[in-house]
């Protein structure tokens, strides 16, 4: 590859994980005012996304330890954002769901997020959003082909 492609190669891989860094860093903001750690959070989307779904579903979506997940949903069980039943076809699996309150959580800090972001598309035209999505989703595309 032709050293000037390697410079764009180079320059996305720097700005995505700046853009990463800087979006984890508002969203770790907004679960704070929670009490909820990321893994927490991420397990509650993952449950909101597939509502009910499976432990085992879940720990694949993220790419985390069984005793990581376990510790972070016995803690959303505890304290009413989830509920844990046995899938009645299967009794070997744990199904969780979204409680009320859960919802509720996953709605608000989604929505603040989103609030803290709003400036971003007054500032730019739809067709520059539209056309960084449609990017953003092929090299997504690209990469879980990988």
């Amino acid at each position: 590859m032709p050293e000037p492609e390697h410079a764009k190669l180079q320059n996305l891989f720097i700005t995505s994980f700046q853009v990463n860094h800087k979006l984890e860093k508002i969203l770790l903001e907004e679960i704070k005012a929670f009490d909820l750690n990321l893994t927490q959070y991420r397990a509650l989307e993952e449950i909101a996304h597939k509502d009910p779904t499976s432990l085992v579903d879940i720990q694949h979506q993220l790419g985390i330890a069984s005793s990581t997940l376990s510790s972070a949903v016995d803690s959303l069980s505890q304290r009413g954002l989830i509920r844990k039943n046995r899938d009645p076809n299967d009794l070997r699996t744990l199904e969780v769901y979204l409680t009320d309150k859960g919802t509720e959580v996953v709605t608000q800090i989604f929505t603040t997020s989103c609030e803290r972001l709003e400036p971003l598309l007054e500032t730019h035209p739809a067709y520059d959003f539209d056309h960084f999505m449609e990017l953003q989703s092929r090299l997504l595309d690209f990469l879980e082909k990988m």
